[in-house]
């Protein structure tokens, strides 16, 4: 029941339309084929929703390994007038490197967890 209020529809397109350029739109809608549904329980779920952590040691890891980067290349393009301060530029680079491979390592271990259990849940026949 339309609200006595409010002016019809067709006003309401009409001030619209104006000189604003307004055209309906026009709507296609296709038939989807085929839709597949899979059953996840819920320990495969929880490993799923954990398994968008893995996006997170991607970052640090690149963050780790282009900041292991930049010290590397002051240290190869700075004179150090210690060898204490360039002792630390190659300790902090070396650091920074193994926590980035650390993370990287991570990453790839999870991603291809979450890819296996994917998989694993694809694989099943669908009744």
């Amino acid at each position: 029941m339309e609200d006595p209020k409010s002016p019809p529809v067709e006003d309401t397109l009409s001030v619209v339309s104006g000189s604003t350029g307004y055209t309906r739109t026009e709507v296609v809608a296709y038939k989807i084929g085929k839709i597949k549904s899979y059953e996840v329980t819920e320990t495969e779920l929880s490993i799923l929703e954990d398994g968008d952590n893995g996006g997170i040691h991607l970052n640090i890891a690149i963050a780790f390994l282009s900041t292991s980067v930049s010290f590397l290349i002051s240290l190869v393009t700075c004179d150090f007038k210690s060898d204490t301060t360039k002792g630390m530029f190659i300790a902090a680079s070396l650091l920074l490197f193994l926590f980035g491979l650390i993370f990287t390592i991570m990453y790839c271990r999870l991603n291809k967890k979450n890819k296996e259990l994917y998989k694993k849940i694809k694989d099943r026949e669908i009744l």
